[in-house]
């Protein structure tokens, strides 16, 4: 694997407008049960 340290810099990796739905994500998030729901 090539080390790319340029797309390491990239916050917001796509956009698209759909007025009736949203994605939000959310990094770094222990995988553990529950916490998905506490959220």
């Amino acid at each position: 694997m090539i080390n790319n340290d340029y797309m390491e810099r990239f916050v917001v990796s796509g956009i698209t407008l759909d007025e009736k739905e949203a994605k939000v994500t959310i990094k770094k998030v222990p995988d553990e049960p529950g916490t998905a729901g506490f959220i």
